[in-house]
């Protein structure tokens, strides 16, 4: 009788992690330059780090987790062309080697931006081959200017024109009425990048309350769409509220159906994003008495 063969137990590395300005994510150029374990790994998939004019490089971090645990994070690096990014990440894993994944702009169906603290984790979505395709990074918020102009040249090369690029004067003049951190997100992601806004809604959440008792059912939310695209902007109740932000953008060919949901206290909202071979939906929660409204500003973006 032959033994069964004893699964090998996988080794782990722990990385050194850098402190004070070594720990921050930079870009090539400068005195910079791309990690040699990171080349070998671009190399040995076939990819040249010479080929693409941006970069955005994190060192290794450390997240800590719930029951006193750490996450570690190992080397990684997002390399940018016209409509391609390249995102090569080391691996913890001993005697095992690193991965490296392509997205395609022409292929995005949704990019995400969660901001919470400190730290920002980007989530793009593409279609790769007929395969749902994401790159997911986490990264120290402050870095973010370094990372921002590629990652929007990137994100309008997957957009197209559907609409006419006039903005709405009167939807300009009615950003004034809303609370002014929703105000500052529509000049930073949507006018200071050249869209034109034509439409918005901004729904303040849904708080529960009983007795001392006070919970949020849904999130603040802002929903707007440019020529181009559809923006939402909402509080993440999952972490620390008035520190956090979630910004997804949704090229407008991309939105399939919108529908609503009746729960026991609310409405959900479904948008649901068909892009090739993806089809996702994504939930987010309202008042009940707001469902005519973002029904009559989102339904306008269904091809």
């Amino acid at each position: 009788m032959l033994l069964k063969e004893k699964k090998k137990k996988k080794r782990f590395i722990i990385p050194e992690i850098p402190k004070g300005n070594k720990a921050r994510p930079f870009s090539i150029g400068n005195g910079f330059t791309i990690p040699e374990n990171l080349v070998r790994i671009l190399n040995n998939h076939g990819f040249d780090q010479n080929e693409y004019d941006g970069s955005f490089i994190i060192p290794p971090q450390i997240y800590p987790e719930r029951s006193f645990l750490k996450r570690f994070i190992p080397w990684q690096a997002l390399l940018f062309s016209n409509n391609v990014i390249i995102h090569a990440k080391d691996t913890l894993i001993l005697n095992e080697s690193g991965t490296v994944n392509k997205v395609c702009a022409n292929n995005l169906a949704y990019l995400k931006l969660n901001h919470c603290l400190l730290s920002i984790k980007l989530n793009i979505v593409c279609s790769t081959n007929e395969i749902a395709n994401q790159i997911e990074v986490e990264f120290s918020f402050t870095s973010y200017e370094i990372l921002e102009p590629n990652l929007d040249r990137f994100l309008k090369a997957g957009l197209h024109e559907c609409k006419a690029l006039d903005g709405e004067k009167s939807a300009y003049d009615r950003l004034k009425n809303i609370p002014e951190k929703y105000r500052n997100g529509v000049y930073a992601y949507i006018i200071r990048k050249d869209e034109a806004l034509l439409d918005f809604i901004y729904l303040p959440g849904l708080v529960y309350r009983f007795g001392f008792i006070k919970k949020s059912l849904t999130p603040n939310i802002l929903f707007a769409i440019t020529g181009r695209q559809l923006f939402i902007f909402e509080d993440d109740l999952s972490c620390v509220g008035l520190y956090t932000r979630i910004v997804t953008f949704i090229p407008i060919d991309n939105v399939n159906s919108i529908s609503f949901e009746k729960q026991k206290r609310f409405t959900s909202v479904i948008i649901k994003i068909k892009k090739d071979n993806i089809s996702e939906e994504l939930l987010f929660g309202i008042e009940d008495k707001y469902t005519d409204d973002v029904k009559s500003l989102l339904t306008a973006v269904i091809k």
